[in-house]
C-alpha cells in the first residue's frame, strides 16, 4: 500500500528533487542586476499604470452631476 502511494508521487518527487539539486547540469542561475535603465523602465511603467488607473475613474466621475454623485453615497 505505501509502496503504491510512493510510486504514484515518484515523478513529482523526482522533479522537485531535480529543481533543488546542486548537481544537476541543467540548473539555471540568474544574476540580479539593478541598472539605471531598469529603474527608469520600472518607474515609467508605474507612472503609466497609475495614470491609467486614476484617469479612467476620474473621467467617469466628471460625467455625473454633482448632486447625483453626492446623493448616491
Amino acid at each position: 500500500m505505501v509502496r503504491n502511494i510512493y510510486r504514484s508521487f515518484w515523478p513529482a518527487y523526482r522533479a522537485i528533487n531535480m529543481i533543488g539539486s546542486t548537481s544537476s547540469p541543467s540548473q539555471l542561475v540568474y544574476e540580479l542586476a539593478v541598472t539605471p535603465a531598469s529603474v527608469g523602465i520600472a518607474f515609467a511603467l508605474a507612472v503609466l499604470l497609475g495614470l491609467i488607473g486614476g484617469l479612467l475613474p476620474a473621467l467617469r466621475a466628471t460625467r455625473v452631476p454633482i448632486a447625483v454623485g453626492l446623493r448616491s453615497r
